[in-house]
């Protein structure tokens, strides 16, 4: 028998050493109260706007329209307001169109703000929209302040977003009264980060079965349907444009992806649904998936 000794090991210098270690997660709490709430990420609450200094095309600019039941024994003072603070009081025409209370209808004060006139006096940049309503006997009712990130127009600057233009006119219950506007229907536009995109057919289909059991088409309706998804929009946003703007008589959408398959300019969409939203705490977003009906569906194969 041979007997071979074992040679002592020798470990092996290393200059680190991996481990493990298990920590608790703590989920931060948010506050239900609107002055305490701080999300971890906030959200840029600016909406994009866009503008040329070239030309006047609207589709390479945008407007954003406000209106306002101001009543007899209230006042209102809009302020288009400067990154650096400097403000500019709306009196008349100088940023858009102006409707001095009392010209749309009794007690409704408006104003179109054109975004074409703002960066041709004033530059790009991001600018506050601020409106005061008050009481001549209780000071401070309604208070609303609105960002904007004005950009000039390009294939980047618009890339990515969605322009949505809205006629609007009939009564909205806990909303407003767009009935007898001296203007006819209150147009409203508004850019949102998003896509529109055609999402699926539909098809209906009216035959008749003969004698020898062959289908004898009486007539075949196409429809084309189609579905915007708004990414990132705050509540203050969302409620407005789905409880104002989607009621809307008629609504046309531009889209400005450049990576669409199709090209969409003035589509007009007719509401089917809107889907359960998908809310993001972390900053305090809200993504939509609204599906949208072609208006006019016109592609009609009739024989009889």
């Amino acid at each position: 028998m041979i007997i071979i000794p074992q040679v002592p090991s020798t470990l092996l210098v290393r200059e680190w050493f991996a481990g493990e270690d298990s920590i608790e997660a703590i989920k931060l709490n948010i506050s239900d109260l609107f002055d305490c709430k701080k999300f971890i990420y906030p959200s840029c609450n600016c909406l994009p706007v866009v503008a040329s200094l070239t030309t006047t095309d609207e589709e390479v600019n945008d407007y954003t329209r406000f209106i306002y039941e101001v009543g007899g024994s209230y006042t209102l003072v809009a302020t288009l307001i400067e990154a650096d603070g400097t403000e500019h009081i709306i009196t008349d025409d100088t940023y858009g169109l102006f409707y001095s209370t009392g010209t749309l209808k009794s007690g409704v004060w408006g104003f179109k703000l054109d975004w074409n006139k703002v960066a041709n006096a004033l530059g790009f940049g991001t600018y506050s929209f601020n409106v005061v309503i008050d009481n001549a006997f209780l000071r401070g009712d309604f208070n609303e302040t609105f960002c904007y990130q004005l950009m000039p127009f390009g294939c980047d600057t618009a890339d990515g977003t969605v322009r949505i233009t809205s006629e609007k006119n009939g009564y909205i219950e806990n909303g407003f009264d767009y009935r007898n506007l001296s203007v006819g229907d209150w147009v409203d536009q508004i850019r949102l980060y998003g896509s529109f995109k055609f999402d699926e057919y539909t098809t209906t289909i009216d035959n008749i079965k003969l004698s020898d059991r062959s289908l004898q088409q009486i007539q075949t309706e196409i429809v084309d349907n189609f579905v915007l998804t708004l990414k990132g929009i705050n509540s203050t946003v969302t409620k407005s444009f789905i409880k104002d703007s989607l009621l809307a008589n008629r609504t046309y959408i531009d889209d400005y992806n450049r990576d669409n398959v199709n090209t969409y300019k003035k589509q007009y969409v007719s509401l089917l649904s809107i889907e359960k939203p998908i809310q993001a705490e972390i900053n305090g977003t809200i993504m939509h998936t609204i599906k949208l009906t072609e208006l006019t569906q016109s592609t009609l194969k009739r024989n009889f």
